[in-house]
């Protein structure tokens, strides 16, 4: 679920609720994503994760414990009793200097996947920021739960905790960025499948306009070669029936991957450039999700032909004009990719 701004003109008390409410949904399974405006350090401690951007780059990307001693390690010291949350707005609107490159740099532009660890580590180094109040529940352990660490000695003196915030398999230096993906090449094919399925399922309205034109044109070829599938004297308009057969498969299967995949374009290369899947999980999810529906259509398709046009009442041959109709309503579906990719579909 995603929301924009979901406190803007409420007062406090509608903001906590709010707040608890999208937190509730969280905790029951749910993902959230939400912009916030000026949130109080009451409502910033209730986040999980934050993603912070400035001049439309990633400056910080974890949690909200180790917010502030990041920023200590980048020296830019929090002050006491202050809400991190507008502190760490002045600090990327340049009040405390030009330093936008440099938090960047330092979580390699929200590519650093090793966050969790290291900042468990390190929230000992930074200072208190929040009252005595807001930390009172909190006293057996050095992190106060707005997201900041109380003040203590320095664990790892001589260690930049910037560096200890950045993946250990990635390197800066030489250029070298991570490629992979995050998950298995079988769990972003499942993933995916599942979201094609209920894509499908929730647009009723082309499925059903499938239906009836494979119900309307298979009545208006079987009437129109009925009766010719025992006739010798007929075998041109056998090949005829089977070809318009062969043919409006092809364009049923592929003329509403063409008009609909360009309209997915756009959100298929952001999230795989963001190493979401990869693009074979993409294609067999998409493929292997139409294939039900293929086999649906062209059974029924094929069996008010096959049956209205006469044809030899063999299982053999039944199945074997079956499996050449469902194979060419795929190869036609993978080539509507193929186009609508290639082209600019309107």
């Amino acid at each position: 679920m995603f929301f924009d701004e979901p406190t803007s003109g409420l007062d406090s008390s509608s903001c906590f609720q709010c707040l608890s409410l999208l937190k509730s949904l969280a905790r029951g399974g749910r993902t959230i994503i939400c912009t916030i405006h000026q949130p109080s350090a009451r409502l910033f401690e209730m986040f999980d994760h934050l993603f912070m951007l400035a001049e439309g780059q990633c400056v910080y990307r974890g949690s909200i414990p180790g917010l502030v001693p990041f920023l200590a390690s980048m020296g830019f010291e929090c002050p006491g009793y202050h809400n991190p949350a507008d502190y760490v707005m002045e600090v990327v609107c340049g009040e405390h200097g030009e330093c936008v490159s440099k938090l960047v740099t330092a979580v390699n532009n929200g590519k650093c996947n090793n966050l969790t660890q290291p900042q468990q580590v390190l929230l000992d180094s930074s200072p208190q920021c929040v009252s005595d109040e807001i930390a009172k529940n909190y006293q057996t352990n050095n992190i106060v739960g707005n997201g900041v660490g109380k003040h203590g000695p320095n664990p790892l003196p001589g260690l930049s905790v910037t560096s200890a915030l950045l993946d250990s398999d990635e390197s800066l230096n030489n250029g070298k960025h991570r490629t992979g993906f995050p998950t298995s090449g079988y769990r972003q094919f499942f993933i995916l499948l599942k979201r094609t399925f209920l894509s499908t399922f929730r647009d009723q309205t082309l499925t059903q306009m499938r239906m009836f034109s494979h119900v309307v044109v298979g009545c208006l070829i079987g009437m129109i070669y009925f009766g010719i599938g025992n006739e010798a004297s007929k075998v041109m308009s056998n090949s005829g029936c089977i070809f318009f057969t062969v043919l409006f498969l092809m364009f049923t299967a592929m003329m509403p991957t063409i008009l609909t995949f360009p309209m997915e374009m756009s959100v298929f290369v952001r999230e795989h450039l963001n190493y979401w899947y990869s693009l074979k999980s993409f294609y067999f999810a998409k493929t292997l999700a139409d294939i039900p529906f293929q086999i649906v259509f062209s059974i029924i398709y094929v069996a008010i032909v096959y049956f209205m046009t006469s044809q030899p009442l063999e299982v053999t041959r039944f199945l074997m004009l079956l499996t050449m109709c469902v194979m060419t309503s795929l190869v036609a579906q993978s080539l509507g990719l193929l186009i609508g990719a290639a082209m600019n579909v309107e």
